[in-house]
């Protein structure tokens, strides 16, 4: 096991660490703490994402637990997203001592007589002064009331709420516009340069096209559309022609840049070999023997990587850097020599192009003739290198032909044509953005329109870039000057430099809004306290009684061990890996919690080690409700990951990569280039490979309930509250979490919904359902059995009044949007009922399941009447073997 004192990749282990909490905690509540009985008894309690809909319900069906006194059974607490508000509010409340805010010097914890969200003592009904005012039910309770509208209590357009929000989004957008108008400035800059230095300036004349446009009358959109056919039909036919002259005057470089593709492509070849021993060697070392070894270096392959996808990868992608990168680079430098004594510089086009020819020509006439290894085991590796190296020279081909007429178009399309284009676009987004809102009038159209959003979207990017391209090219090629186009070229890349390296990438996205509105509505209590004197002029003022914003995530629990060992779910965003199954989720687990922080490509390192053990309860609670980013995990496309990390709408969070702990504890205070990072988030590439991993919601991992991590546990009883929008009851995040379970970890889990889904509603809306519990049993590799708890947000039983009446205004209740994170008193009550209400359901389904067990148990087995099956076994009718 390749572990250190502060770093390991076994799960296991990380799991028998928690065990110690877990057991402590059971022996302060009078429970079984043996370790060894308590890994096969172990409870656990998962509650879904959904924003502040979730916390509510989740607060209520804590209550609920709580007065029957159930909660002390739960050993594990896994929170997604809006479950982890309330499970951070939860769990902060209960770390450290906190005596001298409770009745008669106890400890909270969550029995019915201490508990912050039932009872604290002698409840009081009156305010005191600020000095005598103590944190009781009452307080906690009416702060979270308050705060249901957590982002902007302020609501009004002038409060300090509202300027916050628009100017952290506002600022991030200015931000990243300046990156993207820098970068572009400095590659549009650069070939303006280039290509001015080369051609002694008649390259912009050369590519011009303007054919006289003759109409009939004055019409504005024929003219436009006229001069973009000139354009389309003759002058790029034009562009082609040029290219071409450039290539037939000078032969014999083009024929030299051929040869050196060829070359090229035989020396990757001959190096397939030495690829294929560099991961044996890493196939056939033991890491846990080895890896002090000279001969091995764990830290060579990336997290996320086998030994195999690693070199691979290392192998490919230097082959295509040299490809589409270098040989561009050779070809300026050809064209600067050649401009010296011939005027056909045209040919720096064509060259990228030649050498495709010549290495694509190696590798597909040379590869089909090898031997594929000597060994029948690593023939595998052979083919897979060698295919990758003739997908690798196909790839250059293709984009050698598609470069210069990306360059050609941005300096030659005019204004007629790139308003054209943005029309395209505009109408392209529009399409979309109706299918979305509402659809079409036809089913054709809209089942067309809704395979072809994405890459109608995907399209209208492309067409941005290129009109953002186009446009500061024109603006170069109409100053027609070199030396303000250097200057220009320079000053941009300076500043692209300045801001990417100065500017952290976290700090100008909204997470920190974010995470100040959750702290101060789930992290503090505020207090009403009678007037003073010195308070005088203010009616009742408030006074702050709890502050755990800043409270450290290793610190979870500590001197009190009365909590659920809390695990805070989030996403590890790996939409660039190559390990195929994280590729198809684009997305893992990334666990938060006060012994470890980590993922299994990660890796898991000690909290108190990771980021100097600074890592704080908020950070963490915010960053596993981060919906909005630009990576989303399973949900991720370019054009979404594009737009997102443009316009600033990037809740997600950089934060380091376990991995980079395996030898040492590395210095988190240091600065990064973060270009790089926002790159991989506009292009959707993010992977486990760097020194920072991009994380957000829990819910992109697909598993929007938390119940893997608890699964993986192997906790003999788990209770699941979805409380996840879900108005249709498909239960999609069930699906998905159950059939990943199978998948990833061959868990198998039988349950039947059909009693939860409601019945048509005649008034519209959200229907009443039959039950809104399920139980079902966990089927686990080694044998042994579990059992399931599913409780669903549903309408069922004896609601109480004010829950009745606020559905009955209210249709769509409890399944209203995720969006609305601005709940009232009365929105929120009503939620908070139906958790309380939920949670009673389901305890007095387990008891009644309980109690038939004992009654079954206590009486002789029926003997019913024998039938024989056909596999001649022998069944009892009205036996658990006979299944309608």
């Amino acid at each position: 096991m390749d572990t250190y004192k502060h770093f390991t990749s076994d799960l296991q282990e990380v799991i028998d660490s928690e065990l110690d909490y877990i057991t402590t905690r059971r022996k302060l509540y009078g429970l079984p703490d043996d370790k060894q009985e308590a890994k096969k008894d172990l409870w656990g309690m998962c509650i879904s994402g959904g924003g502040i809909r979730s916390a509510t319900l989740g607060l209520g069906m804590m209550q609920s637990f709580i007065k029957n006194n159930w909660m002390k059974k739960f050993d594990y607490l896994s929170t997604v997203s809006g479950g982890g508000y309330i499970g951070s509010c939860l769990s902060s409340l209960l770390t450290g001592d906190k005596k001298a805010f409770t009745h008669q010097g106890k400890t909270m914890d969550v029995t019915p007589e201490n508990s912050p969200f039932v009872r604290l003592g002698e409840e009081e009904s009156d305010y005191k002064y600020a000095d005598e005012t103590r944190l009781t039910v009452m307080h906690q309770m009416h702060h979270l009331r308050t705060h249901g509208e957590y982002l902007t209590p302020q609501k009004n357009y002038g409060s300090r709420d509202v300027k916050r929000a628009v100017g952290s989004v506002v600022s991030g957008i200015f931000h990243n516009f300046l990156l993207y108008f820098f970068f572009l400035l400095t590659f549009v800059a650069f070939n303006y340069s280039v290509l001015y230095v080369i051609s002694n300036g008649t390259f912009f004349q050369e590519i011009r096209y303007s054919k006289p446009v003759k109409l009939a009358d004055d019409s504005t959109l024929e003219y436009v559309l006229a001069v973009f056919g000139n354009w389309l039909t003759e002058g790029i036919s034009r562009h082609l022609q040029l290219i071409g002259q450039g290539l037939k005057a000078h032969p014999l470089v083009g024929i030299a840049f051929c040869l050196a593709g060829v070359l090229t492509g035989i020396f990757y070849i001959y190096r397939i070999a030495a690829a294929v021993n560099k991961i044996k060697q890493y196939q056939n070392k033991s890491f846990d023997k080895d890896l002090d070894s000279s001969k091995i270096d764990p830290l060579k392959i990336k997290s996320g990587y086998n030994p195999e996808a690693h070199f691979e990868t290392e192998f490919t992608t230097s082959l295509s850097r040299l490809a589409i990168l270098g040989t561009p680079l050779v070809a300026i430098l050809i064209g600067f020599y050649i401009r010296e004594f011939s005027s056909n510089y045209w040919i720096i086009f064509s060259l990228p192009f030649c050498f495709s020819i010549g290495l694509s020509l190696a590798v597909y006439l040379i590869i089909p003739f090898m031997r594929q290894g000597k060994t029948g085991r690593y023939q595998r590796l052979f083919r897979s290198l060698q295919g990758n190296i003739q997908g690798s020279a196909l790839y250059s081909l293709g984009i050698a032909v598609l470069m210069p007429f990306v360059v050609l178009v941005a300096f030659s399309a005019g204004p007629s044509v790139n308003f054209l284009f943005s029309i395209i676009s505009l109408l392209f987004g529009y399409f979309v953005f109706k299918l979305k809102v509402g659809g079409g009038d036809s089913k054709v159209y809209a089942s067309l329109m809704k395979k072809l959003r994405i890459p109608l979207l995907n399209l209208s990017v492309l067409l941005f870039l290129g009109i953002s391209m186009a446009a500061l090219a024109g603006y170069l090629t109409e100053l027609n000057s070199l030396p303000v186009a250097a200057a220009i070229c320079l000053g941009a890349a300076f500043a692209f430099a300045a801001f990417g390296y100065f500017v952290d990438a976290n700090k100008v996205s909204p997470h920190y809004f974010y995470r100040d509105r959750l702290s101060e509505a789930y992290l503090k209590t505020d207090a009403r306290v009678k007037r003073t004197k010195a308070n005088s002029a203010q009616g009742l003022p408030l006074t702050n009684i709890r502050n755990d914003e800043d409270l450290k995530l290793k610190d979870l629990g500590k001197d009190n061990n009365r909590g659920p060992y809390h695990l805070i779910v989030a996403a590890l965003n790996l939409q660039g890996s190559d390990e195929l199954v994280r590729r198809d989720l684009k997305s893992e687990h990334f666990i938060f919690s006060s012994k470890y922080i980590g993922s299994q490509s990660t890796g898991y390192v000690k909290t108190e080690a990771y980021r100097g053990g600074n890592t704080k309860l908020a950070r963490a609670m915010t960053i596993s409700a981060a919906a909005v980013g630009s990576a989303a995990g399973s949900a991720n496309a370019f054009c979404h990951s594009f737009l997102c990390t443009l316009f600033n709408l990037r809740l997600g969070y950089w934060i380091e990569n376990p991995w980079s702990y395996r030898e040492s504890i590395p210095s988190y205070r240091k600065r990064y280039f973060w270009p790089g990072y926002l790159f991989s988030e506009l292009m959707g590439t993010c992977t486990a490979r760097e020194s920072l991993v991009n994380v957000s919601d829990g819910g992109h991992t697909g598993d929007n309930l938390g119940l893997v991590p608890l699964l993986q546990r192997r906790c003999k009883t788990i209770v699941i509250c979805d409380f996840e929008q879900d108005y249709n009851y498909d239960f999609q995040s069930f699906t998905n979490a159950v059939r990943m379970a199978y998948i990833e970890e061959n868990i198998s889990i039988d349950i039947n919904l059909k009693p939860l889904i409601p019945s048509p509603s005649t008034s519209g809306g959200i229907g009443i359902s039959k039950k809104s519990v399920a139980i079902g049993k966990i089927k686990y590799p080694d044998g042994t059995e579990g059992k399931l708890i599913y409780i669903k947000s549903s309408l069922s039983g004896d609601l109480p009044v004010h829950v009745f009446n606020y559905h009955k205004s209210f249709p769509d209740f409890p399944q209203q949007s995720t969006g609305d994170q601005y709940f009232d008193d009365t929105q929120f009550e009503a939620y908070r009922s139906l958790g309380e209400h939920l949670a009673s359901q389901a305890i007095l389904q387990m008891k009644k399941e309980e109690t038939d067990k004992e009654k079954s148990k206590a009486e002789p087995p029926f003997e019913g009447i024998k039938l024989k099956s056909s596999d001649g076994q022998i069944h009892l009718a009205g036996s658990s073997d006979i299944r309608e």
